[in-house]
């Protein structure tokens, strides 16, 4: 038990420096790389680990507090073998994870349009193009 809660605090440690590092080259390369909306691209991308960091506490949280609790027609043995296996936190973790993914494809259409490709692509084409004819 005591392994498993420091590798947690390990995973919430790196996650957090992970996103401070993200938020200095978010500040460092905003203004330079402003016309390729990076905003809306930096929300979309670290929205993952901002979830990640609170999803696990707040399902258990639910789930202990009784909330909702799904296993309510299975017998005493069944449903503590659950409880201490941690097989129903981890099955709404899962579910969550679905709905997180369907919105995070969502926002990561919107926030890397095609055009913005097209036109770079277009542009090295062009500069290829002049480069032969030299």
């Amino acid at each position: 038990h005591a392994l498993r809660t420091a590798c947690l605090a390990l995973k919430q440690l790196s996650t957090l420096l992970a996103l401070w590092g993200l938020f200095a080259l978010y500040q460092a390369s905003h203004d330079p790389l402003r016309h390729w909306n990076t905003t809306k691209k930096f929300v979309s991308l670290k929205a993952v680990l901002v979830l990640e960091l609170v999803q696990e506490h707040l399902i258990a949280f639910l789930l202990d507090a009784g909330s909702y609790w799904p296993g309510d027609g299975l017998d005493g043995a069944t449903l503590d073998a659950c409880r201490h296996g941690q097989l129903v936190e981890h099955f709404w973790s899962q579910v969550v994870l679905l709905l997180e993914c369907l919105l995070m494809a969502c926002l990561i259409r919107s926030a890397f349009p095609p055009h913005e490709l097209a036109r770079k692509f277009a542009a090295e084409q062009r500069g290829m193009m002049i480069g032969l004819e030299l």
